[in-house]
């Protein structure tokens, strides 16, 4: 049994349910993605997002020991292939500050938070490359 369209719009276009296929590309937008046209928002909500994730990494290590859980390199590059503003050079400074930041307020010293800040963000920069 084959369906057909209610109706058709002015474009030719089946409109189904009520809905024409022009409506339902704005609803299937996903929202963070209009959030974030702005690049500047962009940088600062992955700014925001890998200093919270990184917070809780550094606040469940051992003390002394480096975290067995650290969820800031795959949600910074989630974000990345997921919502292609993120991968862009201001949010990897946005991310930076999020790891220098979460370190700094922990305790941590100068040359070993500068060290692991470069290592993460190659680590995610790397992975974009290779999935993205």
């Amino acid at each position: 049994m084959m369906t057909t369209p209610a109706k058709v719009d002015a474009h030719g276009s089946a409109i189904w349910y009520g809905l024409s296929q022009d409506s339902l590309e704005t609803r299937m937008t996903p929202r963070m993605g209009r959030a974030l046209d702005n690049i500047f928002v962009a940088a600062c909500m992955t700014g925001l997002v890998v200093l919270i994730a990184a917070l809780i990494g550094i606040l469940t290590r051992p003390l002394g020991h480096a975290a067995a859980f650290w969820p800031a390199n795959a949600l910074l590059l989630g974000l990345m292939l997921r919502v292609p503003q993120t991968a862009h050079p201001l949010s990897l400074v946005g991310a930076a500050a999020g790891y220098l930041l979460a370190d700094r307020l922990t305790g941590g010293n100068w040359i070993p938070t500068l060290w692991m800040t470069a290592a993460n963000l190659g680590g995610s920069i790397a992975g974009y490359l290779l999935f993205g």
